[in-house]
């Protein structure tokens, strides 16, 4: 049996120190959720619905016994272990009326403490299920829903839940079939925010609720965590094994098309087997679960490994308090080079962007600099369909936290050196790499930085100077154009009109006829 925890504290150092402190595997706990605050707190427990909450009493937008009082009132089940410091001693004893299991001192806190406390929660959390998951006051359907969803997470069902279903006959023949897809990437003409992913998600799982009754009479969503909201999964019982994959194929093509005209996203489909008795559950779960891994690797057969990253966060935190932007691009180029070349399971990616972000927290909690940009570039990651995704996430946040580190004053530095460098090399084809590698800074970078801090492109730049420098040579007394194009470096003479008139809004013909009528 495995349970799940969520840690609540707005001290990162605190917050990652417990979630650091011991292997959570070894005492039955999955790896910790995390929130800042009450209020984040609460989306987590109503999308994750964890066995047990360690939460800091004293937090800005709800503090833990707001968050406490609401927990019970809609999840009774829920075990609550409440960190306080002396002086909340008071406001600690306070929530043990509200039936928090436990308070603990916050400088009392230490390995052996933590796994006593976890001892106490699983005896609390299996008291609480059974008292709770299958109360005769919740539906039979409520019940298998809660039911699976453990089985989901833990990999165990109870056995009164199989029972259940297998009485009801949903298991003489069930199938797992997951709705994937993927959201539409921001560009230059479109920005989308996490509001416009969430509308998405809203509108697709709508529409998969108008679908699927049309097709099956008996199925329930099953919620998986490490899913995100890039997909949604449901346990079928079929009533024709015969006629399942004829009748699959029209709810594919059916939801396909509503999902067009609606949401514009491209969805895949993608089944199990048919599977019969509950012997066969784990089979079913292990197939789906593989099937969704390779989708998002975007192959058809894979064998898995381990990102081997978890080393990593904590250089990365003593490099971000450093501001040693060296070492961190390093860091990013080894995260960046094991998600592309090995074969991982999505869960894998999931758990190493929760450490980055917990990592980066921790880091700039050191320094002075404003990093929510930073935070709210990793919101994302729980709408990421493909490895490819992880990968361009990567990217951002690197770029991101390379412009933080780098002190405003270097910054200038960096654009008058790559200014300098293009005008003294006006003459000639320049490329970004040289440009970045005599500004002593990576291209992409460069790119993103020039543009923020000159309000134009590099390309641009360069063919802004270019046209000053062939206007400069017009106003000399040249008049070939083609030998103006050639000693600025362009191979053709079409291209250079087009740049000419790109800056100017005149061809270099024009210019000229207009210089020589002065």
């Amino acid at each position: 049996m495995s349970y799940s925890v969520l840690l609540v504290d707005d001290e990162p150092i605190i917050l990652s120190g417990i979630k650091n402190m011991i292997k959570w595997r070894e005492y039955d706990f999955s790896e910790p959720f995390t929130a800042k605050n009450g209020s984040e707190a609460m989306k987590i427990i109503d999308s994750e619905h964890p066995d047990l909450i360690i939460s800091d009493i004293k937090m800005p937008l709800m503090d833990g016994l707001e968050l406490l009082e609401i927990t019970r009132e809609k999840h009774p089940e829920i075990v609550f272990i409440i960190l306080s410091s002396f002086e909340e001693f008071k406001l600690a004893k306070e929530a043990i009326k509200f039936n928090a299991l436990d308070y603990l001192l916050k400088t009392e806190i230490d390995e052996e403490n933590l796994k006593k406390e976890l001892e106490r929660a699983k005896k609390e959390i299996e008291k609480r299920r059974s008292h709770y998951i299958y109360s005769p006051l919740k539906s039979k359907m409520q019940q298998i829903k809660e039911g699976m969803l453990l089985f989901m997470i833990n990999r165990s069902a109870d056995d009164n839940l199989l029972c259940t279903l297998e009485n009801d006959g949903f298991l003489d023949r069930y199938t797992i079939i997951s709705l994937l897809f993927s959201f539409p990437e921001s560009t230059e003409e479109k920005t989308y925010t996490l509001e416009d992913y969430d509308l998405f998600h809203e509108w697709q799982a709508d529409i998969a609720q108008k679908v699927l009754p049309s097709y099956f009479d008996r199925y329930f969503q099953i919620i998986n965590p490490d899913a995100r909201k890039n997909s949604f999964t449901y346990l079928l019982s079929i009533n024709d094994e015969a006629t399942y994959s004829a009748v699959l194929s029209r709810f594919a093509d059916k939801i396909k098309s509503a999902s067009k005209i609606v949401t514009n996203l491209d969805i895949t489909v993608k089944s199990t087997a048919v599977h019969h008795t509950r012997k066969e559950m784990l089979d079913a779960r292990d197939e789906m679960e593989r099937s969704a891994d390779l989708f998002y690797l975007k192959k058809d057969s894979a064998e898995f490994s381990d990102l081997q990253v978890a080393h990593l966060f904590s250089r990365l935190e003593i490099d971000i308090s450093h501001s040693d932007t060296e070492s961190v691009k390093m860091i990013f180029s080894v995260m960046k080079a094991r998600v592309s070349s090995l074969d991982h399971k999505k869960s894998s990616a999931v758990m190493m962007l929760s450490a980055l972000e917990n990592a980066i927290e921790a880091g700039f909690s050191k320094t002075k600099y404003d990093y929510s940009c930073v935070m709210e570039m990793l919101k994302t990651d729980r709408y990421l369909a493909f490895r490819d995704d992880v990968v361009a996430l990567l990217e951002s946040v690197e770029k991101k936290i390379e412009n933080i580190l780098l002190p405003e004053e270097n910054r200038n530095e960096t654009i008058v050196r790559a200014q300098q460098y293009i005008i003294d090399n006006i003459s000639r084809p320049i490329s970004l790499d040289e440009i970045a590698k005599n500004a002593f800074i990576s291209p992409s970078y460069l790119s993103s930085l020039f543009k923020k801090v000159t309000k134009v492109s590099l390309v641009d730049y360069i063919n802004i100077m270019k046209v000053k420098r062939a206007k400069a040579m017009m106003n000399e007394g040249e008049r070939k154009i083609f030998s103006i194009a050639e000693s600025l470096g362009y191979e053709n003479i079409y291209y250079f009109s087009k740049v000419f008139k790109k800056v100017t809004g005149e061809t270099p013909s024009q210019y000229l006829k207009k210089l020589d009528s002065m």
